[in-house]
């Protein structure tokens, strides 16, 4: 899209729409195709004629250009049509029967001139862009929606219920630190490297996967499963600018205290939308015969304008059941997660009573297939993203384990609702202590006492263990304090950020151990840019140290090159670890590595004798041992199968990598047995024996087209009946080898 404004495209208008659009502007109808320019041309730029014409729109072309400026301004023609069907207004009545119910609906407003095509109108009503998955985008002026107010949905004709049973509700502060948590870990990580696709690379997501604890197929929040969130949380983050895409992948796109600084709207808004956008991610796990991500985007939008539908005027509970009935009559006509949905011409040749027989036939098989996935689609959203960012509570009755209720909690009525007079504001005590140090390290955060840039600090300086509902369990480690500190906070920063926070003073054994660590950080220079130049030994280096080289030595086999020296190293092998490593091994099915490169970077010998036992040969072995030795160490087996990745000139063996699974614990069963096996290599012989009524019993099972395996314990039985046949009978099994 390269304009917001109709400026440009006046000229390919038609006169008829010019001249229909020209009257809102207080235009006539014989006015010529200039004129009809120049009117529009005007009326758009003074923001008076603008008002004054929004004014003389009907309810249902308010509606939709207040659904299409909420949409930004432009909307594929599906899309706003749902849009406008969920909002509840009087829909025009269709002057004439149309395969595609969007085009059909969005008719009145094409005509007129109020959104258009950068294809022209033509594009938009030829029936073979029906079929084709190439979106179809109409859009409006820019200065035309500046005049059109948000627009008020009648409210669906359902009724509140009693409480539920049992209801659950996630605290919003729970919610902030599981989000601070994501981002604390991918910045501790460097970032999350993309592939050529653009999707997350999988060995940094199975980091992320475990610094926050969660499983890649999924992890439980309140007893209800979130499931893929590999899948659901990197684009989400990406799509509400909590991340941001460079060059070298996924970073950071704000500050954690940023981020914390903001209202719980502020900081909820962004994130339903993320979620909303994300087409990477399906809430249901279908086994679709093409991609359905888009569908879900549109299925996650239909359902946030049905929250706006909800009764306000009441805190009482909705039955799922409810809600997906409506949106069933707003929308089931319409639309599928599963497919594009062709609505017949039932008055074809039909007379009115088979019509309407035909009519709700249909509607009866799309209810049918509505139960099956767009009922459970609702469902799941309300259990998942809906539940995480605290905008919906549940709620279940008796002898259901799944929820069968919900509600807008405040916080989802003040996203959800765009004229909501809900202001909610972080609700915190700051008056009052928000934590205690325990000296073995430990904290107890109280959640209602902390505000949210406290936590931020914590989840930059303490590393989190656990969530409850009103308190939170943190531990001061080494490791995130050296982190935090090489980040930018400074030891007194940190001190002083505990101690105000603190109900009791902190332990004088653990203010000395933190003084410890940064000390001994102090101690430690750190070069991100650095280059190092590795020797075979002390004597080589010192040699070489004499012979001009200048740097400064480190260890026993590296020196630091100074760095006018560090450019001229035209002679020596270079490795760049800010980049891909060259491939430089090989291995067999038995696990024996060896280098196919005389040099080798760093990395390389440190991870093989992690995982692999050194040999005499230079070479390494792969045993059930020393994968096990990896394993004790703390090391996950998907480490291993991602360097063997990265770094092989070849795919690892499959036959290896069973091998590996196997060491690493998971279970393969194999089954051995001692069998006879009869080889018949003429067809109809070989069809008229296994067919065969009589020699059934003797016959376990057939293994190929030529080969059935027999009952051990009756082989003679069946020899007997076979030579009774007349068949010549060879002890000897002779299997054809198909030739290269």
């Amino acid at each position: 899209m390269t304009s917001c404004r109709f400026d440009t495209y006046l000229s390919k208008m038609r006169v008829e729409s010019l001249k229909s659009m020209a009257r809102i502007f207080g235009g006539r109808s014989q006015m010529r195709k200039a004129e009809c320019i120049k009117s529009i041309s005007g009326g758009l730029a003074d923001a008076r004629q603008v008002k004054a014409a929004v004014e003389r729109l009907n309810p249902f072309e308010r509606t939709a250009l207040a659904q299409l400026k909420e949409m930004g301004g432009e909307a594929e023609v599906g899309a706003l049509a749902l849009a406008i069907r969920i909002s509840g207004c009087k829909l025009p009545t269709s002057r004439r029967y149309s395969s595609d119910p969007a085009i059909s609906l969005l008719e009145p407003l094409i005509q007129r001139g109020l959104v258009m095509s950068e294809r022209g109108v033509d594009y938009l009503f030829f029936s073979s862009h029906i079929y084709s998955d190439e979106p179809r985008i109409v859009f409006s002026d820019e200065r035309l929606l500046a005049g059109v107010q948000t627009v008020e949905f009648p409210p669906f004709a359902i009724s509140p219920t009693d409480v539920p049973l049992r209801t659950g509700v996630r605290r919003p502060a729970a919610m902030l630190l599981d989000i601070m948590g994501m981002l604390s870990a991918i910045d501790e990580l460097g970032g999350l490297p993309l592939t050529k696709s653009g999707r997350v690379r999988k060995n940094p997501l199975r980091k992320l996967m475990r610094a926050l604890g969660w499983e890649l197929e999924g992890f439980s929040i309140d007893g209800l499963t979130f499931p893929r969130p590999g899948l659901a949380f990197p684009a989400t983050l990406e799509n509400s600018g909590l991340l941001t895409r460079t060059d070298g992948g996924l970073e950071l796109g704000v500050s954690l205290d940023t981020f914390a600084k903001r209202t719980p709207v502020e900081q909820i808004r962004p994130l339903t939308q993320g979620f909303v956008g994300n087409s990477e991610w399906q809430e249901l796990e279908t086994q679709s015969w093409y991609d359905a991500g888009e569908s879900y985007v549109l299925g996650r939008q239909v359902l946030c304008l049905a929250m706006r539908r909800l009764p306000s005027d009441t805190d009482g509970f909705f039955a799922i059941d409810d809600l997906s009935e409506m949106l069933f009559l707003c929308t089931g006509a319409h639309f599928s997660l599963e497919r594009r949905v062709f609505r017949p011409a039932f008055a074809w040749h039909r007379s009115e009573k088979e019509a309407e027989k035909e009519e709700q036939k249909w509607m009866e098989n799309r209810r049918k297939a509505w139960e099956k996935l767009e009922r459970r689609f609702i469902s799941a959203a309300l259990e998942t993203w809906l539940y995480y960012l605290c905008l919906v509570e549940l709620g279940w009755t008796q002898g259901n384990d799944a929820p069968t209720h919900f509600r807008l909690t405040e916080l989802g009525r003040a996203v959800f609702l765009p004229k909501s007079d809900v202001e909610i504001e972080a609700k915190v005590d700051e008056s009052q202590p928000g934590w205690v140090i325990q000296p073995n390290f430990e904290m107890i955060v109280y959640l209602d006492t902390t505000s949210p840039t406290q936590l931020a600090f914590l989840e930059r300086h303490a590393q989190r263990v656990e969530v409850q509902q009103h308190t939170a369990h943190y531990r001061m480690t080494r490791e995130k304090v050296y982190h935090a500190l090489e980040n930018g906070s400074t030891l007194e920063e940190l001190l002083s950020g505990l101690k105000s926070g603190s109900a009791i003073e902190i332990p004088q054994n653990v203010e000395t151990e933190i003084r410890q660590w940064a000390a001994l950080r102090e101690e430690i220079a750190l070069h991100r840019q650095a280059r190092l130049l590795f020797f075979p030994s002390t004597r080589s280096r010192q040699k070489a140290i004499d012979g001009g080289f200048k740097g400064t030595p480190i260890g026993d086999r590296f020196l630091l090159l100074a760095e006018q020296q560090a450019d001229d190293l035209s002679r020596q092998k270079k490795f760049d670890y800010a980049k891909a490593l060259p491939k430089c091994l090989a291995v067999t099915e038995k696990g024996q590595i060896t280098r196919t490169d005389s040099d080798l970077d760093l990395l390389v010998e440190p991870t093989l004798d992690r995982w692999a036992e050194r040999k005499s040969n230079g070479g390494w072995l792969l045993t059930q041992a020393s994968v096990q030795a990896g394993l004790d160490a703390k090391h996950a087996v998907d480490e291993l199968f991602d360097f063997l990745g990265e770094r092989l000139t070849h795919r690892i063996p499959l036959l290896l990598s069973i091998a590996l699974q196997a060491f690493s614990g998971e279970k393969f069963d194999v089954n051995i047995e001692s069998v006879t096996v009869l080889s018949c290599p003429i067809p109809k012989v070989f069809l008229a024996i296994t067919r065969s009524r009589t020699l059934k019993p003797y016959l376990k099972g057939q293994l190929g087209s030529n080969l059935v395996v027999v009952e051990t314990g009756k082989v003679q039985l069946l020899r007997a009946q076979l030579e009774w046949l007349g068949l010549q009978i060879c002890d000897e099994l002779i299997i054809p080898v198909d030739a290269d």
